[in-house]
């Protein structure tokens, strides 16, 4: 597992707009969400106090630590095609991972608050965003739950192989 301390920030708007994934992806992983409201929760990391999966600093590379990474596998893996909308798969050479998506399980948790929520932390692989991380889930975590802009929050972000207690 990973904790991030994390900031509440608006993204581009392009998961709202742009891109689809389709509820039938999450048959992949039975039992987390069974559903994928439109949006993104776009969250900006704390570099500094994030450890990468084997305790290792995140560093320059920041968030792309994660990306293809064998001792942190998503819970699901997409092939770029199957998002509707991925601005990446222009880069792709044959045989690139470029654009696939990878989707851990992750749980948010307002700061200061008894708010808790499931999810699924997405990151296209190769994305050039270091710090910055989308949350989709079974609601509009926005407006659901009141966060906005300049929010606290702590994200724990679970691969594979984390046990993940129920709350």
């Amino acid at each position: 597992m990973i904790e991030f301390d994390a900031t509440v920030c608006d993204g581009q708007g392009d998961f709202a707009r742009d891109h689809t994934i389709d509820d039938a992806v999450l048959e992949m992983d039975l039992g987390w969400i069974q559903r994928v409201e439109p949006g993104t929760l776009n969250l900006k990391i704390s570099i500094p106090s994030t450890k990468g999966p084997s305790g290792e600093a995140l560093g320059a590379t920041g968030i792309k630590v994660l990306d293809l990474n064998p001792s942190f596998t998503p819970h699901i893996y997409l092939d770029h095609s199957e998002i509707v909308g991925n601005t990446l798969s222009h880069r792709r050479t044959p045989g690139s991972k470029i654009g696939d998506g990878q989707f851990w399980r992750a749980k948010i948790t307002k700061v200061d608050s008894a708010f808790e929520a499931k999810a699924y932390m997405l990151r296209r692989v190769d994305s050039g965003f270091r710090d910055r991380v989308e949350l989709i889930a079974d609601c509009h975590l926005r407006t659901t739950n009141g966060l906005k802009n300049g929010d606290k929050v702590a994200l724990q972000v679970f691969c594979q192989t984390d046990t993940i207690e129920s709350s």
